[in-house]
């Protein structure tokens, strides 16, 4: 992603659910990643498969991989 106001994109089972910009572009010195807490709070609730890519997915990609893992979960 990048700063750009759709420079992030957020899919929830294949589908994309949220667009936004990023707060800061990762480099490569070694942080924290912090998944399910924010401003907000932490999350309630449990995540089955987080990913990250360098490269920026189609939808189609990403739909392609949700349909290869969703049967891990009974889906």
């Amino acid at each position: 992603g990048d700063t750009s106001a759709n420079g992030v994109k957020m899919y929830l089972n294949g589908e994309e659910k949220d667009t936004g910009a990023a707060d800061q572009i990762p480099d490569d010195t070694p942080s924290n990643l912090i998944i399910g807490g924010g401003n907000g709070g932490t999350m309630d609730g449990e995540i089955a498969c987080f990913q990250v890519y360098r490269t920026c997915l189609s939808h189609a990609d990403i739909k392609q991989i949700y349909n290869a893992q969703k049967s891990r979960f009974g889906l």
